[in-house]
This record gives structure tokens, C-alpha cells and sequence, in this order.
């Protein structure tokens, strides 16, 4: 994970915000007050966090990393109350939290990477649907330019897109990859940018494409939901860099990059 450090961590940290000093003791009697605040977010983040990375046992009730989760996350919904709380935020504030100690770090961590365009398009409104369709057809062009079999597979079986993508996405790959698969993914988007993500989508799907093709519409998305555990950080960048996009889908990248912008101001402009 060196590489997020270079990208998501200021150096010197900036000072905390008045409104985040006082959240910084793990207490849980600490992260129930900032629950409290916002009524509509509490039961939908308790019922996520003890589901974020269940098989290592550290973020359950009780155990070592459940309350600086809860901590985080009703911090940052605190501080983009037009964000709030999206489903999925969990997977990537628990593989923050699982390489850095200090919660306030973490927050500073979080609340950039957060900031990048793709999460700005994925945290749309439900109104602004185009924000995140446009991800989802550009990877459907990729997979037909990439993997032609494969997708006509997946049209032959009914097998959208939206129907594994934007869980990918919205976690960064944490939920369905290895830990080391997955903090390998993050240095290379952070280094590489946007492009990465979806080069790395289609690279997951290139790597599964044998079991995929013998499947079926229920056993493909089984495959895309567990099968991707098993890919090694090795296995998955080479993939990746053996994916050739061409011109005019980089130029697509960059369209969707910038009519999606950037929300706010990074934590260390303050």
C-alpha cells in the first residue's frame, strides 16, 4: 500500500476541524453521540459493518476495529452530509482502517479518496443515473472489444453490467478480492488512475473466462460473486497490463472523468 501513501495521505497530516477534534477517542459511547446526530444512517451502517470482511473476524461487535469503523463512517457522513451513507462505503473504510492505526488518518484517507471522480459519479443521486450508466457501458464496449466471446455469452444470458460492476466499483474490488489482490489494485489506481479500474474489471473477467463460459445465467453470477477470492495480486496485474484499450474508449474514460468533475475540496486544503 505504499503507493495510496503518496496520493491519499497529506504530509504533514493538517490539523483536525474543530467538529472531528472531538471525535477522535474510539469510545463507543463517542461514535453512538455522532450515530445519533443523523437518525436516518445509524441501522444501515451498524447492519453493514458487522458484514465488512466477516471471514477476519475485526470488525464485528466487539472485536478489534468495530468501533473506529463506526467512528469513520458516521464522521464522514457528518462531513459530506450530501454523500451521507452509501452501501459498499464500509469495504473501503475497513481496508483503510486495516493499514492505518490512527482513525483521524484514516478519515483524511477516506475523505480523498472519496473525492476522486469515480466515487463522485458512483455517490450520484438516484436522479443521476447517467452518472454511473456511463461506467457500465463503457465497460460493456471493453468486454466486446477485450473478451468478444465472453460478451456475447453474457448477452446470450442475460447477464448485464449493473449486475456485478457497480458492487466492484463502489467497494474498489475490496469486497470480492484478496486482501493483497485488492491493496494491489489500489496502488495501481492510485497510480495509474481511472483507467486502471476498468482495465482491471475487464482483467478479472478475462482470468474467470473459462468457468464462465461453461456457466449458465445463476452460475455466472456466482462465479463473478466468489470466484475472484482465488486471483493472486500477480495473476490479476499482468492481466490487467495485457489489456490494450483502444483510443477512442481512453478518450470515453477522460469524457466520463471530466464531465464528472470532483466534489468539494480535499481534506488538505483546509
Amino acid at each position: 500500500m505504499m503507493m495510496m501513501r503518496g496520493r491519499c495521505f497529506p504530509s504533514p497530516p493538517p490539523p483536525p476541524p474543530p467538529h472531528l477534534r472531538k471525535v477522535k477517542s474510539t469510545d463507543s459511547s463517542v461514535s453512538a453521540t455522532c450515530v445519533r446526530s443523523d437518525p436516518g444512517i445509524p441501522g444501515l451502517i451498524k447492519t453493514d459493518i458487522n458484514r465488512t470482511f466477516a471471514h477476519l473476524s475485526f470488525f464485528q461487535r466487539g472485536c478489534l476495529l468495530h468501533d473506529q469503523l463506526l467512528e469513520l463512517l458516521c464522521v464522514y457522513a457528518k462531513y459530506r452530509p450530501d454523500v451521507g451513507y452509501v452501501q459498499g462505503m464500509s469495504f473501503v473504510a475497513g481496508h483503510l482502517l486495516l493499514y492505518i492505526e490512527d482513525v483521524y488518518m484514516a478519515f483524511v484517507a477516506l475523505a480523498n479518496l472519496l473525492n476522486m471522480p469515480l466515487f463522485s459519479a458512483l455517490f450520484q443521486p438516484k436522479g443521476c443515473r447517467h452518472a454511473y450508466t456511463d461506467h457500465y457501458e463503457l465497460h460493456q464496449k471493453l468486454l466486446e472489444a477485450q473478451l468478444p466471446q465472453i460478451s456475447e455469452h453474457f448477452r446470450n444470458e442475460g447477464v448485464a453490467g449493473d449486475m456485478y460492476l457497480l458492487e466492484w466499483l463502489i467497494t474498489l474490488f475490496s469486497r470480492r478480492l484478496r486482501l493483497d489482490t485488492a491493496g494491489r489494485l489500489w496502488d495501481m489506481y492510485l497510480t495509474h488512475g481511472e483507467i486502471f479500474v476498468h482495465k482491471a474489471a475487464i482483467a478479472i473477467v478475462k482470468i474467470l473466462q473459462r468457468p464462465l463460459l461453461a456457466s449458465t445465467f445463476a452460475g455466472i453470477l456466482k462465479t463473478l460473486k466468489e470466484a475472484p477470492m482465488s486471483i493472486a495480486p500477480e495473476a490479476l496485474v499482468l492481466a490487467a497490463e495485457g489489456i490494450r484499450i483502444r483510443s477512442n474508449d481512453l478518450d470515453e474514460i477522460r469524457k466520463t472523468m471530466l464531465k464528472e468533475g470532483s466534489r468539494g475540496h480535499f481534506v488538505n486544503e483546509w
